[in-house]
Order: structure tokens, then C-alpha cells, then sequence
């Protein structure tokens, strides 16, 4: 009996010290170091049997995100990339190294141009386009300064030519009568002789208005457009119109090759102008004496109108005559001075466009 007590008793025993032994084995509180080593061996163990599968997919997942922010950021600005930059919300474009801008030109024939695109309302330069100065009409009046007087002697010419143009030989007569050596058979003229007068030049202009083709002006906009555009354009406010954008520069310059569109100068300050006449000269008084009556030639020295009958000769008429001893001259006339410009007034000068700004356009 004492043998099959004893079996029992034993197995108890090295229980209870198994239990025992396991107690003592157990980590106080805040000891932790040698579970941590041996969680960490278990835990090793555990991922490199159970998880590798797991891993290698979301090790392809990760690399595929990368790869679609990579291409989002390389599409040119359309949307957010992984730098945070925005694409641009109105136009992107090259700015012209030098030259301002960008503007939108309004145009006007008639009037002054205005701004007419609803993006670029801010009107910076103002002008006009293909100044037109026309010639000034030019005159001159010559006026008589001073009147001539017709003089108190007059010339008798006797001639042999029944036209009187033959070389005359010049007799002097006074008014009233005059004796003359008797002068035989010839052709007679007389002139009667002036003296002064004077003349003074007037010119005169009418003068023609400068005008010009087009009235233009080159609206910029208040607005700012934001986002950034590729390299190096900028990121500029689309215009609404269907107007090109342009760039300006001072002073009457070429384009940059690279915008490829239309080239205007603008002129934006009031033209010199020079236009004139030039001055005029008259000529020298031309003195005629009117009705100065007639010349009677008589065949006496006594200017005796009874025997024979006297020959009358008017100024300038050739009439032929005999036996002329004495010369009768009565009337004097009346002196009438007239003047001729003799270097009429030209169109001078010109208009020259001042304050010119130059205008490139995008093709």
C-alpha cells in the first residue's frame, strides 16, 4: 500500500516545482528585456514565414503611386503637382527680351480709338497711325504802292518801214506844239513816255489740316493671371477678343523675329510742323497813260490845224505822212499802274510724327 501512495505524491510534487519554477522565470513589472528579444526573434520569424507576399505587393503598389505623380507634375502645368505648383489660369507665353507688354490694340478711322476687348480695358498708349500733311496752297498778290505819272514829253518815231518796225530815228515833243525840221515822206508812231510807280508783294497761303489715317490705342489689363507655365513663358490674362497680343517698345524699331505678326509705330505726340509758303516778288510797274487824245501832224511850223488839214496818230498806230513840220499834243491822259508777281510763292516744309512707339503683334 505504501508503493501506490507514493506514485501520485511524486507526480504532485514535480508539478507544484514546475509551476514554481515557471513563477520565478516570470519579468517583473518595467523588466522587459529579455521578452523584447525574445518577442523580436519570435516576431522575425513569424514576418519572414508568413508575410513576404504581402510585402512584395505593396511594395508594387507604393511604386506605382510615385510613378503617376511623377507624370501628373510633367503634364505641363494642368494640374497640382507633387511641388505644390499650379498650372497657369490664362495664357502662357514668351515675353520678348526688352519689350513690354502684353497689350491689345483698339482701332478707330474715325474719332479716338477705345478699348474693346472686356480683359484689356486699361488704355496705356495713345496715338495715331499714317500722318497726312498736305501742301499748302500758296499765292501772290502784287499791289500798287505807288501810282506812275505819265510824262509831260512824249517821242514821235519816223520811220521807213510802212510797219514802223524798222530802227526809228526819235523826235522829243512837249505838250502843246512842237516844231519839228520838216521830216519829208514817211511812216509816223508815237509813245508817250512814264515815270514811278510801285508795287508791293502780298502772298497769300491756305493752309491744309493734318490728319491721319487711324486713331490706335494699346490696352493692358489690371488683371493677373496665376499658375506657372513651362520654361521660361510667362502666365499672362488671355484677351476675350479674337485681337493678337502685342508687345511695345519706344522709338521706331524692328520686331523680334519671333512673334512673326503685325508691326505698327504709333505716334503718340503732336507732329512738327513746318509747312509753309515761301515769300513772293513782283515785277517792275508797268505805267500806261489813258486816253492821252491823239498827235495831229501838220504841214506848217505853226500848228495851224486849217492849212492843211492835219494827220491824227493815236499812241502806238504807224500812219504814213508828208511834209510834217510842227507836232500838236494836247491832252496828257491818265496813268494806270498794274504789277505782276514776277516769283510767285511756293509750298514749303513739311510735318514730321513725333513720339513714336512701336508695336509688335503675335502671328
Amino acid at each position: 500500500m505504501t508503493r501506490q501512495y507514493l506514485l501520485p505524491i511524486f507526480c504532485v510534487t514535480v508539478a507544484i516545482g514546475c509551476s514554481e519554477a515557471n513563477d520565478r522565470m516570470a519579468p517583473e513589472d518595467g523588466d522587459t528585456t529579455g521578452d523584447e528579444s525574445s518577442s523580436s526573434t519570435s516576431t522575425a520569424s513569424t514576418t519572414s514565414t508568413t508575410t513576404p507576399s504581402t510585402t512584395a505587393s505593396t511594395s508594387t503598389t507604393t511604386s506605382s503611386s510615385t510613378t503617376t505623380s511623377e507624370d501628373e507634375s510633367s503634364s505641363g502645368g494642368q494640374d497640382e503637382s507633387s511641388t505644390g505648383e499650379v498650372a497657369c489660369t490664362g495664357q502662357c507665353v514668351a515675353v520678348p527680351l526688352g519689350w513690354n507688354g502684353p497689350v491689345v490694340i483698339g482701332r478707330a478711322t474715325e474719332g479716338d480709338a477705345s478699348c474693346e476687348d472686356d480683359a484689356y480695358t486699361d488704355p496705356t498708349i495713345t496715338g495715331n497711325i499714317g500722318l497726312q500733311a498736305p501742301a499748302f496752297t500758296c499765292g501772290c498778290n502784287c499791289s500798287v504802292a505807288e501810282q506812275g505819272t505819265c510824262n509831260p514829253v512824249s517821242s514821235l518815231h519816223v520811220h521807213d518801214d510802212p510797219q514802223c518796225e524798222d530802227p526809228p530815228q526819235t523826235l522829243a515833243i512837249n505838250q502843246g506844239c512842237t516844231n519839228v525840221a520838216n521830216q519829208g515822206a514817211g511812216y509816223f508812231r508815237w509813245s508817250i513816255g512814264t515815270t514811278g510807280g510801285a508795287c508791293e508783294a502780298m502772298p497769300f497761303m491756305f493752309e491744309q489740316p493734318l490728319e491721319y489715317d487711324e486713331s490706335l490705342v494699346a490696352c493692358a489689363t489690371d488683371t493677373v493671371a496665376e499658375g506657372t507655365c513651362d520654361g521660361d513663358d510667362a502666365c499672362v490674362v488671355a484677351p476675350t477678343s479674337d485681337a493678337p497680343m502685342c508687345w511695345w517698345q519706344e522709338g521706331d524699331v524692328e520686331c523680334p523675329a519671333e512673334l512673326g505678326g503685325s508691326r505698327e509705330v504709333i505716334y503718340t505726340e503732336p507732329a512738327i510742323d513746318t509747312r509753309g509758303c515761301s515769300s513772293c516778288e513782283c515785277g517792275e510797274p508797268d505805267v500806261t497813260c489813258e486816253a492821252p487824245g491823239v498827235v495831229l501832224l501838220t504841214a506848217n511850223n505853226t500848228c495851224d490845224v486849217n492849212v492843211p488839214y492835219p494827220i491824227g496818230a493815236s499812241p502806238g498806230e504807224c500812219v504814213p505822212a508828208s511834209g510834217v513840220q510842227s507836232v500838236i499834243w494836247q491832252v496828257l491822259g491818265e496813268p494806270d499802274t498794274s504789277c505782276a508777281a514776277a516769283a510767285p510763292a511756293e509750298p514749303t516744309g513739311d510735318a514730321q510724327a513725333q513720339g513714336a512707339v512701336t508695336v509688335c503683334c503675335a502671328g
